[in-house]
């Protein structure tokens, strides 16, 4: 799992102590840095056909976890970058209901409350990102089908992997990082970046989809 969340941010104002030690046991995943993340997502879907890997379901809570908006201190950022990468990385994605709308969840039954219908308890920004991130999975067919690939980043925060021509950066880090000179981009899809000094800089804790 990628540390997606803000060192500001407390697992310890969630829950007690011995509740989040039985998530952390649950998940049974060390927290990774980006070049971590990279190297054991390398090495997971080299074990696997293409076939496969494209067929395969991700998602990032379940009925059988603590909702992941919970376990991350409710930072939102956190989500958002995480669904990032739920609707940019290979294979099918998975939500699991109410995390679109921001519904928090500890180990279960906890992780099953019954979603409320009420649109005022949703969290609209969520909702939109989200809709935004499945649109953007439609239009592009890279991301459903194509070739993916890593690419290094000096950076331990920040992860870059190509679908086919597509280029996605996703900045975990808590300052700006400028695009890697000899990456070649045409232009900026969707997301957040900025052009300065002659190059695109991802702001931090943002993501950005370029055409290759």
């Amino acid at each position: 799992m990628l540390s997606l969340k803000s060192h500001k941010s407390s697992y310890v104002a969630l829950a007690p102590a011995t509740e989040l030690s039985l998530i952390r046991h649950q998940l049974n995943l060390p927290l990774l840095n980006a070049r971590e993340m990279q190297n054991k997502m390398q090495r997971l879907n080299s074990l696997y056909s293409e076939e496969i890997t494209l067929a395969q379901l991700n998602l990032l809570d379940s009925h059988d976890t603590a909702r992941f908006l919970s376990v991350c201190g409710e930072d939102l950022t956190a989500l958002k970058l995480a669904a990032w990468l739920l609707f940019t990385f290979v294979g099918v994605p998975m939500v699991y209901y109410g995390t679109e709308v921001g519904m928090l969840g500890l180990s279960d039954p906890d992780c099953r409350r019954t979603f409320s219908w009420d649109k005022k308890n949703w969290n609209h920004e969520i909702r939109d990102h989200f809709k935004k991130l499945i649109k953007l999975r439609e239009e592009r067919p890279e991301l459903r089908t194509g070739k993916m690939s890593f690419i290094p980043s000096a950076s331990s925060k920040q992860l870059i992997f190509m679908r086919e021509k597509l280029l996605v950066i996703i900045n975990a880090g808590e300052t700006a990082m400028p695009l890697e000179r000899d990456i070649s981009i045409k232009h900026l899809i969707y997301g957040s970046a900025q052009f300065q000094n002659g190059r695109y800089e991802i702001p931090p804790r943002e993501a950005a989809c370029f055409q290759g």
